[in-house]
Formats: C-alpha cells, structure tokens, sequence
C-alpha cells in the first residue's frame, strides 16, 4: 500500500464562556397526577437584558470562529493548522484578541470570552499523524465512490467535510493530486446535479447521460492518486473510462 506524510502542524483548541445578558424564567402550565406518577408541563421564557446587543455579541463571537476556521482544517482529533502557516496562524489570533476587545468594550449586558490556544503536535507523534493520514483516506474513499454512484449530494458533503485536508500533506505531488479529484469531483457533482433536472429527476436516465459519462471520466482521470492515498480504486477508473467512450 502506498502512503504519504503529513505536515508538522498545531493544534488549535479554542475555550468560550461567553454572556449574552440573558436569563431563563420557568412557568407551570399544568400539573397532573397518575396514580403514583406526577406530570408538570413547564414553558421556559428566555429574556434578554438588551436582544439587539445579545445578538450582536453572538454574530462577533461566530465571526471569530469562522475566521478561525477558514485558516484550519476540521479533523478528528480538532482543528489543525500546518506549521507552515504559524506566523498566519499567530497573526489572526492576535486580530481576533483584539476583535473580541473592542466588542467587549462597547457591550454593557454582554461579553464575550473566546481564547485560541495553539500546541504544537511534535514531529514524532506518529499516533496523531497515522490518524490524520487515515481521515485524508477515508476522505479519498469516500469522494470515490459517490463518484461511481453519480451520488452528486454524496460528493457535496465529502467535499464539505473534507475541506482543507490538503493542506495537511507534506509531499507536493499527492497535495496536488488531491486537489485535482476535488476540483474534478466539484465540477462532476455540478454536472451530475444539472442532468437530474434536465431528466425531472430520473436519476437513472441521468447516469447515462453523456454529459454525466464525461464528468465521471473527468474524475476518473483522477483516480489514480487515490494509490497514494492507501485506497484501492479497483475497477472504478476503468469502468468510468470505458462509460465515457461508449
């Protein structure tokens, strides 16, 4: 089996506490007693101190964590970002400090706590970096076979849930080769998204389609780095190919 190695990279855990101003307040409707069994029906009331800053300090909050983000790359074992982009990394924790500040000192029935704290995953951490290999190749898999399946919303949340995983290998050549089958795939799920509805949904009239048989040999194109992923691509290049040219 073939593999690859991934990038040092940090460790990105975030902390939260925040206060929005708000309260709960609890009121019985009904109260009912079954023998030994009793049944109370609440209706809990949320209350805001000041809803137009509540809601303010909640959009700051998320705007922080989305940029954080937008840097990492989502995986098991948290967010992750390659050494490589350390001085990037440091910079946008600095903004984001700063962010949360100025919102804080405008709030007077809100504040808002977030901390980022970077660890560095050592070099020798083969555990960690076994499993951050493994997820890159069950994001491989996972990409090819709703591919075979023209599964166009399979292939949406492989993508979506695979996001930025390239970033994360260290050899240039599989890099590159993983970005290409999520270009290729993006631009097969469009295709294949597109066809169902010439079709009014027939999924099966749409598979055959030629459009759909020259996105899937598109990818197939592809497939072959899938071997650097440690994912046996079988007979599914193949038999994309051959579809395409029929």
């Amino acid at each position: 089996m073939s593999t690859f190695n991934i990038s040092d990279v940090i460790l990105v855990q975030e902390a939260s506490a925040s206060d929005m101003g708000v309260s709960y307040e609890r009121e019985v409707l009904s109260e009912e007693t079954h023998g030994e069994r009793e049944e109370t029906l609440f209706k809990t009331l949320r209350v805001f101190e000041n809803k137009p800053e509540a809601l303010r300090a909640k959009a700051v909050y998320e705007q922080a964590r989305a940029r954080l983000r937008k840097l990492c790359s989502k995986t098991v074992i948290g967010l992750v970002c390659p050494v490589a982009r350390e001085a990037e990394l440091a910079e946008t924790i600095s903004e984001l400090d700063r962010m949360v500040a100025d919102a804080n000192a405008e709030f007077r029935t809100c504040r808002i706590e977030y901390t980022v704290v970077p660890v560095r995953i050592e070099h020798d951490n083969a555990r960690a970096h076994e499993t951050l290999r493994h997820e890159i190749q069950r994001h491989a898999e996972r990409l090819i076979a709703a591919t075979s399946a023209a599964d166009a919303e399979g292939m949406r949340r492989a993508l979506k849930a695979g996001r930025g995983l390239e970033q994360l290998i260290a050899d240039e050549s599989v890099r590159r080769g993983l970005e290409g089958l999520n270009e290729a795939a993006r631009g097969a799920a469009r295709v294949i998204t597109r066809s169902i509805k010439e079709h009014e949904g027939d999924v099966e009239q749409a598979r055959t389609s030629a459009s759909v048989r020259e996105a899937a040999a598109a990818v197939a194109h592809r497939f072959p780095w899938a071997d650097a992923f440690g994912v046996s691509n079988g007979s599914h290049a193949e038999a994309a190919t051959e579809e395409a040219a029929a």
